[in-house]
């Protein structure tokens, strides 16, 4: 790492978290940049951050700053907006975590025999997600009880949200069962 001074070719210090070797590992450092000459004075500070190049870590980047990402706000589990989605899946779904997400998905009566289940699909798209496909996949159980008695709803798993339409409705006809779904999201 460098400095630029003006004039230029001024000798300057730089410290990292107080060291002054340049760090390597994946984290947020302090920074200061200290004048080292006889006729000039001065000091600057900032904050070097270096990810680990994992896809979330960009994505963190993205949303929060290196102090926050330090004080854990970005952390998986936090839920910096309140909307009762944590930062992985908020990551996961494509939304803010600084903006309220609705809930993904949405049962709506369509007349006395069916149902309609509908979610928005959206492309992976922006940091953290180079290279990566968001996946869907609507999965139906009778037994919340038996967190293995999920399955894939037939024909709606591996709905690729970069190519399918982006608004989603599945039908569902009412039968005696009763019935529970939810929206499987994976971004690989």
């Amino acid at each position: 790492m460098a400095a630029t001074t003006t004039p230029a070719g001024l000798a300057v210090n730089l410290t990292y978290n107080g060291e002054p070797t340049p760090p390597t590992a994946a984290g947020s450092y302090a920074v200061v940049a200290t004048l080292n000459e006889v006729n000039y004075s001065g000091t600057a500070t900032g904050t070097l951050v270096i990810s680990s190049g994992d896809a979330v870590d960009l994505w963190r980047a993205s949303h929060f700053t290196p102090g926050e990402i330090t004080a854990g706000l970005a952390a998986d589990s936090m839920d910096v907006d309140g909307d009762g989605f944590s930062n992985r899946a908020e990551y996961a779904l494509g939304s803010d975590p600084r903006l309220f997400t609705p809930q993904p998905l949405a049962l709506t009566p369509d007349s006395n025999s069916t149902f309609t289940l509908r979610f928005h699909a959206v492309p992976a798209s922006g940091a953290g997600y180079a290279g990566r496909t968001r996946t869907y996949a609507v999965e139906v159980t009778t037994d919340l009880a038996n967190p293995d008695s999920w399955q894939g709803l037939s024909g709606y798993t591996d709905i690729d949200g970069s190519v399918q339409p982006a608004d989603q409705a599945i039908p569902l006809p009412i039968d005696d069962t009763r019935k529970f779904y939810r929206l499987s999201v994976r971004v690989e």
